[in-house]
């Protein structure tokens, strides 16, 4: 009885998380865009068939509404800082809508890749800022202990996502935004066959090789000339 009544909740859960992330595609998708002046490329992630783990750069505060326009056919689930969840009025709303995996900054992610595994293997795709916090500088930041093994252990599809110019719309250490140019794109896509011939370490070293980014260089890197912000 208390397996099925554990099951019935769940299935309850994901129904309303997907209702939750059409409503939000409806509502907050083309706000965003047209906020952040965002593009994604032709990439269609739902074409992948099973669970997927996204991996990103953690540009701005403002990656998993971005990333969640990009996937609008693909629902993630979240792995968001702790404090997220204990904010008075947004946490409880976004934890039920949402179902996040929380993550302590600071502590061990040993915990964190055993819960998104879980989630996995029950169909979820995930999402992960991979540096674990927001860049200071522009500059990516070393990738989080355990992710390889979290990447290899969840037998998903890896795709590597790229954001470009979403730190200088949103510094991190800017008390608002800026209106300019974010482009989102994948950076590599890896199947879990590929990734098995692989050690924890080689896949960390993949992740952190696409998504290597300097804000700076690639503003000056533009055809058309330096994007201001």
């Amino acid at each position: 009885m208390a397996k099925q009544a554990d099951k019935a909740e769940r299935e309850k859960a994901d129904r309303r998380r997907k209702r939750s992330w059409d409503f939000s595609q409806l509502i907050i998708g083309p706000w965003m865009s047209r906020k952040f002046n965002f593009t994604h490329d032709g990439f269609e992630p739902a074409e992948i068939e099973g669970p997927v783990l996204v991996a990103i750069n953690h540009a701005c505060a403002y990656d998993p509404i971005l990333l969640g326009v990009a996937f609008r056919n693909k629902p993630l689930t979240f792995i968001a800082s702790e404090h997220i969840l204990r904010m008075k009025t947004w946490g409880p709303v976004l934890d039920r809508h949402f179902s996040l995996i929380p993550h302590q900054k600071g502590a061990k992610s040993s915990r964190t890749a055993l819960v998104a595994m879980k989630r996995i293997k029950r169909g979820e795709s995930i999402f992960l800022a991979v540096e674990g916090e927001q860049t200071w500088d522009g500059r990516s930041m070393p990738v989080m202990p355990y992710t390889g093994k979290l990447v290899k252990g969840s037998g998903a599809t890896l795709v590597t996502y790229l954001l470009e110019g979403a730190y200088l719309s949103a510094p991190r250490w800017a008390p608002g935004t800026r209106s300019g140019k974010v482009y989102g794109r994948p950076a590599g896509v890896y199947g879990p066959e590929v990734l098995k011939e692989m050690s924890d370490e080689e896949v960390e070293q993949l992740i952190a090789k696409d998504l290597g980014c300097d804000a700076w260089k690639w503003q000056k890197s533009q055809p058309e000339g330096p994007v201001r912000y």
